[in-house]
């Protein structure tokens, strides 16, 4: 068993949050701010067994989903972020990590 830690990081601004992992939704929040405090309602950990990981975010407050797949062996940190579509073609930007550099 492993955990997956996932924070939401920046460029949200009053926005409606769904995550979805393998298909399952484990993530649903409507006004969803970025803020320079770190908050509880926007990190979370949960138990995964090992081996292919799917997330999907969805915000339907701007028409925008995406989804990035990976293997987990041991635990992650997943953070999420809003950029402009020049940074990533759908407007959000996933960033896997060994370590965090969060307390959660």
């Amino acid at each position: 068993m492993t955990q997956l830690f996932i924070s939401l990081e920046q460029g949200f601004n009053n926005d409606s949050v769904i995550i979805k992992v393998n298909d399952k939704e484990v993530f649903r929040k409507d006004g969803v701010t970025s803020g320079l405090i770190k908050s509880a309602e926007k990190s979370f950990v949960f138990n995964l067994e090992e081996g292919e990981v799917t997330v999907q975010v969805n915000i339907p407050s701007r028409n925008l989903v995406d989804k990035k797949q990976f293997t987990i062996a041991h635990d992650k940190f997943l953070a999420i972020s809003l950029v402009k579509q020049d940074i990533s073609p759908s407007g959000i930007r996933f960033i896997i990590s060994d370590e965090s550099v969060y307390d959660f």
